[in-house]
């Protein structure tokens, strides 16, 4: 998937994610409506999409020109309104060559900015294909790439493969081979219902299943594949006694870069222990571990590397080729950390107690904030793991919206005797 950022006139800029625009020749075979028409107006309906209730732009268009699906002086067709919905900008006495689709929940003509939805006044090329349908030979043509992901310290890059075999399934079996460039295409193919999947050596892998693609006489489909190194490692995760731990939290990252840069991957244990990491790049990799049944979003957890050691130098290193496979590589972790309560109070400067504020903390070096509540003679009180150092402050909310911070206090969870004091000087 591509993430698209889009504008129209008199919105904001949101992000809305499309698979990329397709040829006019597959759009066109895959559409239940195209044609050409004049905006009327429009109104703000309320449509059934899966279990929710959405809104949406029914718009109202003046019939000017038919290509197929739909007939009559006038047609209604339904949008977002723009942005991270992808609804289509129509605007008023503007002429558009719309392609609409019939959604099975309400039956109704949908379009939206991921279609090939324009102004008449860019639609040339399309209208070209489907003014020139009739005298186009029958047949239809499935085309596309097969390139290998190949990654560096900045970013991914494609490599054309020739020679790959593609088969394509339907009703006849059809075969193609990839050339210098990693293009292959297939033509004069009866119309109807095909699967695309490339013959594959045994080091590279695809994500996500075989392609369906489904074909109008004189149509097209543009099916490319980009393949990445097929290795994986798998096993369980146990716990000292050999017993399986289940929701164990598995982060896989690159040895010899800083935490989280370059590839990286996680993978949760299952009830039986089990994990599983795939389509792994060629790299020296360690894990980190979590294994007490919860995630980063919950609690603070000590950051703990396999075997059970808290230096990154000391960590296990697993170098993966291209291809490898690493099957039932059991991960034995150590005994769960000691967990006691970290406890305190907020006080004014004065020395009363701050009722009503809230404290937050967060791990040494990590990013999530995480919060405990305060009672009405300001005392607080949360759970943490031995040893782990944390940051806190107290925060209170003077007036709606304005809110009141303390100084960040440094704890090392355990090591408090006495309880933690946080102060909140008084608003000026």
């Amino acid at each position: 998937m591509i993430l698209a950022v889009l504008a129209f006139e008199g919105a904001s800029v949101f992000a809305c994610e499309c698979a990329g625009e397709r040829p006019a020749c597959q759009e066109y075979g895959e559409a239940s409506a195209v044609f050409i028409g004049t905006v009327i107006n429009s109104r703000i309906v309320t449509v059934k999409e899966s279990p929710y209730l959405e809104r949406m732009r029914a718009v109202r268009i003046s019939l000017d020109e038919s290509f197929r699906g739909v007939e009559g002086a006038e047609v209604e067709v339904l949008t977002g309104f723009g942005g991270g919905d992808c609804g289509f900008g129509f605007r008023e006495t503007q002429q558009y060559l719309v392609y609409a689709y019939l959604s099975e929940q309400d039956q109704k003509l949908h379009t939206s900015i991921c279609t090939r939805t324009k102004l008449i006044s860019a639609a040339d090329k399309d209208l070209a294909y489907i003014r020139g349908l009739s005298k186009a030979k029958p047949g239809a043509m499935i085309s596309g790439e097969i390139v290998k992901n190949l990654r560096n310290d900045t970013d991914v890059r494609n490599q054309p493969l020739a020679g790959v075999k593609v088969i394509v399934e339907g009703e006849k079996k059809f075969e193609a081979v990839t050339d210098d460039k990693g293009q292959y295409r297939l033509d004069q193919l009866p119309e109807g219902e095909y699967i695309v999947k490339p013959v594959l050596p045994g080091n590279l892998a695809t994500r996500g299943p075989d392609r369906k693609v489904k074909l109008a006489d004189r149509g097209c489909a543009e099916v490319s594949f980009w393949l990445e190194s097929s290795a994986r490692m798998t096993g369980r995760v146990l716990n000292p006694q050999g017993l399986a731990v289940p929701k164990a939290e598995i982060f896989m990252i690159e040895a010899d870069k800083e935490r989280y840069r370059g590839h990286w991957d996680a993978a949760y244990s299952d009830e039986e222990g089990k994990y599983s990491f795939n389509l792994i790049p060629p790299g020296r990799y360690v894990l980190i571990i979590r294994y007490d049944g919860m995630t980063s979003q919950n609690r603070p957890f000590p950051t703990i590397y396999y075997p059970g050691v808290s230096d990154k130098s000391q960590a296990k290193v697993f170098a993966i080729g291209e291809g490898q496979v690493v099957d039932n590589y059991d991960l034995q972790v150590p005994p769960m950390p000691t967990e006691g309560d970290v406890q305190g109070i907020v006080v004014w400067a004065d020395g009363r107690p701050a009722a009503g504020a809230r404290v937050e903390y967060e791990m040494s070096g990590q990013a999530i904030m995480y919060g405990a509540k305060v009672d009405e003679q300001g005392h607080f009180s949360f759970k943490a793991y031995q040893d782990l150092k944390l940051t806190l402050r107290a925060s209170i909310e003077i007036e709606k919206g304005k809110y009141e911070y303390g100084n960040w206090v440094e704890i090392t969870a355990g090591a408090n005797t006495e309880p933690i004091k946080l102060v909140l000087a008084a608003p000026k």
